[in-house]
């Protein structure tokens, strides 16, 4: 029974641990994802725009060149958009300047 009840309150700990560290992981991750996501899609854009159309559509599955340069063009428009609202909404870039000035041997406010 005792054991039981740890297992069940060290499962808890980490669920909890996990969201937590999934909330902070989300904020660190997000300009990240976004800015893989966009190289993606610029390779994706730069094969449609260089591939003839019957390839494209193959690739793409899509009806035709055109379509699929249009959904890329306006995926890129929004992450872009996306990434622009999240450099305005948090201007640090997550870097710990107390403690790479103690690595340094630097004094942070001097």
């Amino acid at each position: 029974m005792l054991q039981e009840s740890q297992s069940d309150s060290n499962s808890l700990r980490e669920r909890e641990g996990d969201v937590k560290s999934h909330e902070v992981g989300e904020r660190e991750m997000d300009a990240y994802t976004i800015n893989r996501q966009l190289d993606s899609l610029y390779k994706d854009l730069e094969a449609a725009c260089n591939n003839d159309e019957e390839t494209v559509c193959t690739l793409f599955g899509a009806d035709s060149r055109q379509e699929i340069i249009r959904l890329i063009t306006e995926e890129i428009d929004g992450l872009e958009k996306e990434l622009k609202e999240l450099g305005d909404a948090c201007d640090d870039d997550g870097m710990d300047y107390d403690a790479l000035c103690r690595v340094q041997g630097l004094s942070r406010y001097a």
